[in-house]
């Protein structure tokens, strides 16, 4: 078949390139930049980290590559991309997940390819690699309209960090598509600290009339927080209150009811997001790309149907 395929290509006028001229890929040198942010210490429990560095050093086990593992905040970011220090780099694997900043000059004057994994910047001319927020959010608006919830609420993280702001967004889109607003009324901006969450929501559901039946959360830490939070002020979760959120962290399953949200395979985002950056290395002209993982719907316990 093989053959036949060459036979053709050949009479139409193609050109088939021998692989024996192909030059052996040499090791490479990769620099893998985890920031961390301080407003970010109490929701740092999810398993992005180590499953990047997994991922990262099996790719350079096999392939006979090197990384080097720094930490950076944003005081000292811009200096991991001076020149004099990236000497032996070949390329640069940053974790944006709590990076909320819009990429400084630095990112682009090193002059080594660089790929950001959890950080969402549509206009900037930077390769990354993110969840498809919109897919998710989509999925689990559509699981909410589809067991009856036509009044939502959003409990919203106060700080935008990683893809929050493109979860914002997809779930203006997802309600506008089954024909639902999104009263103001019925947003909660919630802080990082779970104790201050519980708070910030007992609160609101203490002094609040006429609330949704069900709560999106921006992510599953906002959400568990709260279920604590609601229960304590009387309700029931999912009786009285229906909650969805977004990861499928480990949480989610240590308390009940179990949430239901959105698998998040950061294990594919980060092989990807290596193999991006290899080519970037491997190829100078290999272009930019601005790359989505798909996420996977996860029924549980914590949304009850009604009429």
């Amino acid at each position: 078949m093989r053959e036949e395929i060459k036979s053709v290509l050949l009479k139409n006028g193609y050109t088939i390139k021998s692989n024996s001229t192909t030059a052996p890929i040499r090791p490479r040198n990769i620099l893998f930049l985890y920031y961390q942010s301080k407003n970010y210490q109490s929701l740092r429990n999810n398993d992005i980290l180590p499953l990047t560095l997994r991922e990262l050093e099996q790719y350079c086990q096999v392939n006979g590559h090197h990384f080097i593992f720094k930490q950076a905040d944003h005081h000292t970011l811009n200096s991991m991309f001076d020149s004099d220090n990236l000497i032996e780099t070949d390329g640069i694997l940053m974790l944006g997940t709590e990076y909320h900043h819009r990429p400084s000059s630095a990112f682009y004057s090193c002059g080594k390819p660089i790929v950001i994994l959890d950080g969402l910047y549509p206009e900037e001319p930077i390769s990354t690699v993110n969840i498809d927020n919109a897919y998710g959010v989509f999925k689990l608006i559509e699981y909410l309209f589809l067991m009856g919830h036509r009044q939502i609420g959003y409990i919203k993280s106060r700080i935008p960090f990683g893809c929050l702001q493109a979860r914002e967004i997809s779930l203006y889109s997802a309600l506008r598509k089954f024909n639902m607003t999104l009263d103001k009324k019925n947003i909660l901006e919630v802080s990082t600290e779970s104790k201050q969450i519980q708070e910030e929501v007992g609160q609101f559901f203490l002094q609040k009339d006429n609330l949704p039946t069900a709560f999106f959360a921006d992510n599953d830490f906002l959400a568990i927080s709260s279920i604590q939070a609601i229960q304590h002020a009387g309700y029931s979760v999912p009786d009285d209150i229906s909650i969805v959120g977004f990861d499928d962290l480990d949480i989610c399953t240590l308390l009940k009811p179990y949430l239901t949200t959105s698998h998040v395979d950061f294990s594919s985002m980060a092989r990807i997001a290596i193999r991006h950056l290899m080519n970037m290395i491997e190829e100078p002209d290999f272009p930019l790309a601005k790359l989505t993982v798909a996420t996977k719907f996860i029924e549980r316990d914590s949304v009850k149907k009604i009429n």
